[in-house]
């Protein structure tokens, strides 16, 4: 019986919506996954519009590509193209940033061949247990020896949450 009142008290307590609010959009993110640490090392579901949305219109035709080579590995897509956005050298057809052996930025023949090179890199080295430069797989973890910086982490995160 006294079950019952209590039971009343919530319902007539009870706001609109329920007992757990409703919480608002943010750039296309709800804003409790944005207190979560986002896992890179699984992939996530993309379609080409929306890693084009972000990628700058120099290298938007890589989208699919990058898609098809993340499902594969495994691999976030909407980190893989936040990191192509920041850290992209067209000329070279580096979308990463990567480094030789010799500290300089690696030319590949081709953008495919970049794609097909470095996301399955990306895994093994920073985003798999054991690998050399793995701290996590998000992009706190990456950033440990990727691009140790404030700015860069904020940038990945703010392209990737910009995404929706």
């Amino acid at each position: 019986m006294f079950g019952a009142y209590i039971l009343a008290a919530v319902v007539a307590m009870t706001p609109p919506g329920g007992l757990v609010p409703t919480l608002p959009y943010s750039e296309g993110v709800l804003a409790a996954e944005a207190a979560v640490p986002v896992r890179l090392d699984v992939y996530t579901y993309s379609t080409p519009e929306q890693l084009e949305a972000i990628l700058p219109e120099d290298i938007r035709h890589l989208a699919a590509d990058v898609i098809r080579i993340c499902e594969r590995e495994d691999v976030n897509a909407r980190f893989i193209a936040a990191v192509m956005r920041w850290e992209r050298r067209p000329d070279l057809h580096n979308y990463f940033g990567w480094t030789g052996s010799d500290g300089r930025l690696k030319r590949y023949e081709e953008d495919l061949d970049c794609l097909e090179r470095v996301i399955p890199l990306i895994k093994k080295l920073y985003l798999t247990p054991g690998g050399r430069y793995y701290h996590g797989a998000t992009v706190e973890g990456v950033s440990v020896c990727y691009n140790n910086t404030d700015l860069w982490r904020e940038a990945i995160t703010a392209t990737m949450k910009g995404m929706g």
